[in-house]
């Protein structure tokens, strides 16, 4: 697995505009949405158990994680999990 990370603001559509180009030139790619990973932290306690209710407020219908700013007391961020499969 792989993150993917753009330089735009989070509510620009430039972000999911990098990723669709990526799918496009990585067929093998696949998005792996992000609500599962944060789970999978969870079981291992990699991460706050009061954190995962917030961070999944901010997971998008795609699958996407989209952080405003502001709104975890941080900068703006885009996160997309890819997953290569062989070939």
């Amino acid at each position: 697995m792989t993150g993917v990370q753009t330089c735009a603001l989070p509510i620009s559509e430039e972000n999911e505009q990098v990723i669709a180009a990526a799918l496009t030139e990585f067929p093998q790619a696949r998005t792996v949405p992000i609500a599962s990973r944060i789970r999978e932290m969870m079981d291992e306690c990699t991460i706050n158990p009061n954190a995962l209710e917030r961070l999944a407020g901010s997971c998008t219908n795609e699958g996407y994680l989209r952080l405003l700013p502001g709104t975890l007391r941080t900068d703006g961020f885009f996160v997309c999990v890819l997953e290569l499969s062989a070939r």
